[in-house]
């Protein structure tokens, strides 16, 4: 995955047909380090919006992982101003 976002960065912003981005679905499969890679290589990538404007910030939440919704809040803190659909 790290190897088609470097040689292609907009592949980290895009959507599939679900409705979400990498660090979407790395978050629903538990894989953290994946994420913590994907901050690395994006700050941004915390509030890209998803399907029914769901960010990676709102998908930490729900799933509980306070140390991983600190470090996303820290590269990333006007993500908390999102909404959801």
């Amino acid at each position: 995955m790290m190897e088609m976002i470097t040689l292609k960065s907009t592949f980290a912003r895009k959507l599939n047909q679900a409705g979400f981005s990498p660090m979407h679905l790395a978050l629903q499969n538990d894989r953290t380090q994946t994420v913590l890679l994907l901050l690395r290589f994006d700050e941004g990538l915390v509030c890209v919006k998803g399907r029914e404007y769901l960010t990676p910030l709102h998908h930490v939440v729900q799933i509980g992982n306070v140390d991983l919704l600190i470090k996303l809040l820290k590269v990333c803190p006007e993500a908390i101003e999102d909404v959801t659909v």
